[in-house]
């Protein structure tokens, strides 16, 4: 995935039993026979890969034309590239940390996941909600929510792996100082953050 969004063109993936996939970043797609939903697809992101089990191809010429037309000819193999890069992150992941995570940096969300086509799990709204409102680490979103710290965890491994929080500590000092808490006169999103943040209901 990063190959292909620094060059902006497709990447073919083989692994495994022949099982491949292609990463159309600039379409926000990705082509592949592999249900996503299917014990078999969870099975495979808990397996260790070696590195000559995989291999990383970037298809140019008449082999780009001709998977672009089995796009085309077969929509029901294109899976939406975020949500499958979330399902991916999290049953690779099994609640695990990533090497190298400091969970104790400040980071806020700068756009919110798109919901409707991500795997769901209990408080998802609640944390994008109050990341996006403020800055924190994971234990402090986590303690402000008074959830379990596993389930802000998944979030932030996911979310990372889409690009979808700030890490600049000057920019986040800017916005925790600039930023006014909302107002009750700010219409119904106001109204439903304050709810999702575990506000007053009113």
């Amino acid at each position: 995935l990063r190959r292909g969004r620094k060059a902006n063109q497709a990447v073919q993936l083989t692994c495994l039993d022949k099982q491949q996939l292609v990463i159309f970043p600039e379409l926000g797609q990705i082509f592949t026979s592999m249900d996503s939903r299917a014990d078999e697809f969870a099975l495979l992101c808990k397996m260790p890969i070696a590195t000559n089990q995989l291999l990383i191809h970037t298809p140019v010429g008449y082999e780009l034309t001709e998977l672009l037309e089995q796009v085309k000819q077969k929509p029901e193999f294109c899976v939406d590239l975020e949500g499958f890069v979330w399902a991916v992150t999290l049953l690779t992941a099994q609640g695990r940390v990533q090497q190298g995570a400091d969970l104790s940096q400040k980071i806020a969300l700068i756009a919110w996941p798109n919901m409707t086509r991500l795997e769901q799990f209990p408080h998802i709204m609640r944390i994008a909600a109050l990341w996006t409102h403020r800055p924190g680490s994971v234990f402090e979103i986590a303690h402000a929510l008074a959830i379990p710290q596993r389930y802000v965890i998944s979030f932030y491994t996911a979310a990372n792996n889409l690009n979808l929080f700030e890490l600049d500590q000057t920019k986040l000092k800017a916005q925790t100082t600039t930023k006014e808490p909302p107002k009750e006169n700010r219409g119904l999103f106001a109204r439903l953050l304050k709810r999702l943040l575990g506000g007053s209901a009113k």
